[in-house]
């Protein structure tokens, strides 16, 4: 019943951003189109204390499609307008991807997380040539080495947002304990051939309480860094719908020219079809980038 209950709340916050802030947007830029047609990008550059909503997922999702943003435009988020030009300035051609595979299903002082291991799996069998470090080879050393020999990270298992201070949010690598994969470590990263960014971990996009107006969260860190698409979570979600979205994204990628934001829109909205009195398992997904 405290499930169902909760489930009820956020589908009434996610009613509520529609009638207050996401539906008058896109009236406003006539994204009304029908149905099934090929919706539109947008992107939300959130300040204040809506850095902490799920603006791309606002609507009157039981009504089925229509009033939803899901239904209306692919949402993509990005910290600031200058970032965000940027970014969709013409690029270089990109180089042949290079696939790496982190997993962190039993990080010390951490719950385990054998769906994280089983997802890791998943993924580097879909992906040609991955490499994968799980378990203790997972150091943080590890990792950022191998960032730079790769242009995609996909990394499944524990982040750890740290609200009053952002830039110390953190994903859980096997020697966390002593030398944390921190935003702000990873933000002075320099990984120019960095495409691609898939962060299968909780609270991956949550800014801290002290710094609403910054993307200081792991997928904004990772974007600093170098990776044009970042995919992240507001909240932890699902293992077995992690992994069924895991699949349905690396399925709709289409290398060496990733459309990151529409893969992942695809299939949280596949997902929304199929759950949608449960927003608790699609909501939190979210791709920062161009």
């Amino acid at each position: 019943m405290a499930r169902l209950a909760g489930e009820e709340e956020l589908d009434g916050h996610l009613a509520w951003l529609w009638d207050t802030v996401t539906g008058p947007v896109l009236d406003a830029l006539g994204l009304t189109g029908p149905p099934g047609a090929r919706p539109p990008r947008v992107w939300w550059i959130p300040t204040g204390p809506p850095a902490f909503l799920p603006l791309h997922a606002a609507g009157h999702h039981a009504e089925g499609a229509g009033r939803t943003v899901l239904d209306r435009a692919v949402s993509s988020y990005a910290p600031t307008v200058r970032a965000l030009a940027q970014s969709r300035r013409p690029a270089d051609a990109p180089p042949t991807p290079s696939f790496l595979v982190v997993a962190g299903p039993e990080a010390p002082a951490a719950r385990p997380l054998p769906g994280a291991a089983e997802e890791a799996a998943a993924v580097a069998g879909m992906l040609t040539g991955a490499r994968l470090i799980a378990g203790a080879d997972a150091t943080r050393a590890a990792v950022v080495t191998a960032l730079a020999d790769h242009t995609w990270l996909h990394f499944c298992g524990h982040g750890a947002a740290e609200p009053a201070t952002a830039s110390g949010s953190r994903l859980l690598v096997h020697d966390h304990l002593d030398h944390p994969l921190t935003v702000a470590g990873v933000s002075r990263l320099d990984l120019p051939s960095a495409e691609l960014a898939y962060l299968s971990a909780r609270a991956t996009a949550r800014s801290g309480f002290t710094a609403l107006d910054e993307a200081l969260h792991l997928a904004g860190g990772l974007h600093l860094a170098g990776f044009r698409h970042v995919l992240g979570s507001l909240w932890e979600t699902d293992d077995t719908v992690s992994l069924r979205i895991a699949e349905r994204v690396c399925a709709g990628l289409g290398a060496p020219h990733p459309v990151a934001a529409r893969a992942l829109h695809d299939a949280v909205r596949e997902t929304r079809d199929r759950y949608p009195a449960t927003p608790s398992l699609w909501a939190a997904y979210i791709h920062v980038g161009p």
